[in-house]
C-alpha cells in the first residue's frame, strides 16, 4: 500500500504540474488575441475580447483544481 500511495502522489502531482503549465499557455495566447482584438477594434474587437474574458474566467478551474488535489496529496 505505501508504494500505492506514493504512486498516486506522483500522480496527482504530475497532474497539478500539468494542468498549471497547461493554463499559463492558454492564459499567455489569450492576452495576445486580447491586444489583436484592441487593434482591430469596431463591432468585433469587443465581441473578441468577451470571448477571451469567459476563457480567463474558465480557466479559473485550474487554481481550484490544484488545490484540491494539492490538498489531497
Amino acid at each position: 500500500k505505501g508504494e500505492q500511495l506514493k504512486s498516486a502522489h506522483d500522480e496527482l502531482s504530475a497532474v497539478v504540474e500539468a494542468t498549471s503549465t497547461a493554463t499559463f499557455q492558454i492564459i499567455g495566447e489569450m492576452e495576445k488575441l486580447e491586444k489583436l482584438a484592441k487593434e482591430i477594434g469596431g463591432d468585433k474587437g469587443p465581441q473578441i475580447i468577451a470571448c477571451v474574458t469567459r476563457v480567463y474566467e474558465a480557466c479559473g478551474f485550474q487554481d481550484i483544481t490544484g488545490q484540491r488535489i494539492t490538498k489531497v496529496v
